[in-house]
């Protein structure tokens, strides 16, 4: 809904009774930070960093599981030793060229073939899935914004612990 100014601040009432104004701010450190509220006071401050949007995504998990494969076959270090393809010496470009083509074959597509696909396919999933989320973030909070939507840890924790004792005796 568009509104002029002038008469957003006459309505404030008005607008602040209906409506939920929230105001995002994409950054660097943070995917995103969003204020929620007209008060300067009483506020929700609402963020998601980029280490929590990885992680909902799982890529970091992939990339160590990537880099244990890479060590376990020895590609790390073939892929290290790649000659650089941004060159400006034309005679350095076929360098580039002639190593790729030599270990293509041999070294890469055994390691990049079809069980990648599962890999690649489940990381699409959980970008969709974390940018779901930052949605959810935004317009309804999650635990850590919204103490109703908490788990008591503390009584799971003791009950996990009464039943061990129980089936202990």
């Amino acid at each position: 809904m568009v509104m002029p100014l002038a008469s957003f601040l006459i309505e404030r009432k008005e607008v602040k009774n209906t409506y939920r104004p929230a105001f995002l701010d994409p950054g660097r450190k943070s995917v995103f930070c969003a204020s929620l509220g007209f008060d300067n006071k009483n506020h929700q401050i609402r963020q998601c960093t980029t280490k929590e949007y990885y992680h909902m995504t799982g890529s970091t998990r992939y990339l160590k599981k990537l880099q244990q494969m890479k060590a376990n076959r020895s590609i790390d270090t073939l892929e290290s030793s790649i000659p650089s393809s941004k060159t400006t010496k034309v005679d350095q470009y076929p360098n580039y060229v002639t190593y790729l083509l030599l270990h293509t074959d041999q070294f890469f597509f055994p390691f990049y073939n079809f069980n990648t696909a599962k890999d690649r396919s489940h990381l699409y999933q959980g970008r969709q899935r974390a940018a779901d989320n930052m949605v959810n973030i935004i317009t309804n909070g999650s635990s850590e914004y919204n103490k109703s939507k908490r788990k008591n840890l503390q009584k799971n924790r003791r009950n996990k612990n009464d039943k061990k004792n129980i089936s202990k005796g």
